[in-house]
């Protein structure tokens, strides 16, 4: 019983996750960030600190 719960649990996790990863990918605001930091990280050789 308690293996049962547990995975719903983490399907239920899983599953509002990937809701929220889907909503991430259409914020106009996200996409310009990302593409900021991956224009800012294009030809670092290192994290920057």
């Amino acid at each position: 019983m308690d293996l049962a719960v547990e995975r719903l649990y983490l399907e239920a996790r899983e599953r509002a996750e990937a809701e929220r990863w889907a909503a991430a990918a259409e914020d106009p605001d996200l996409q310009r960030e990302v593409r900021d930091v991956a224009s800012d990280l294009r030809y670092a050789e290192s994290w920057p600190e």
